[in-house]
């Protein structure tokens, strides 16, 4: 879908970072992003949830033209990160759709791959006809994050799983951020 350069820094060299539709992606990496998601979200955020249960929730995001959809960031063969498109997040069920489940590798991190799996994310919306996404922040620092790369309006606050989360909105007409920068 998206393919651009971006610069890893701290390894010093430039890379290609491609996204996809989890459809359109080996079923076997559905174990290898429910492993990246537990250990950089889910420890915290969801503590009880196992990585079977994780790989059967990313497995109903097969999709491509329904809700929920996940897009894969892939270094090559490998997948280092992901993005998901759902109806909810389980809290605020007026509001949809939102995006969710956004992990991308700690040696990814200072790359554009979170912009870009927000971007294929918005596009899905948009191809939708949503007009609104939704996302939510685990907290300050990265809801300052979001509104600044995503430019994100922050609507408040409110809990999953006894956590405060910051809920954020932005227009799928205005996507965040320009081809020209991916």
């Amino acid at each position: 879908m998206v393919s651009k350069r971006g610069n890893l820094e701290k390894d010093g060299f430039n890379i290609v970072i491609q996204i996809k539709p989890l459809a359109d992606c080996p079923e076997h990496f559905v174990q290898s992003l429910a492993e990246l998601w537990r250990e950089e979200i889910g420890q915290h955020w969801a503590p009880s949830s196992t990585t079977e249960q994780i790989v059967q929730r990313f497995l109903l995001h097969r999709n491509q033209d329904t809700l929920p959809v996940m897009f894969v960031a892939l270094d090559g063969p490998q997948p280092i990160g992901m993005g998901c498109l759902r109806i909810t997040e389980g809290i605020l069920p007026g509001l949809t759709p939102w995006i969710g489940g956004l992990v991308v590798a700690p040696k990814y991190r200072k790359t554009l791959t979170m912009v870009k799996l927000v971007r294929a994310c918005v596009l899905k919306a948009k191809s939708l006809g949503y007009a609104t996404i939704y996302i939510l922040a685990f907290d300050q620092k990265l809801a300052e994050k979001y509104r600044r790369i995503l430019n994100c309006e922050i609507l408040g606050s409110d809990l999953i799983n006894q956590h405060p989360v910051t809920v954020m909105r932005f227009q799928a007409g205005k996507v965040p951020f320009s081809k020209s920068v991916l």
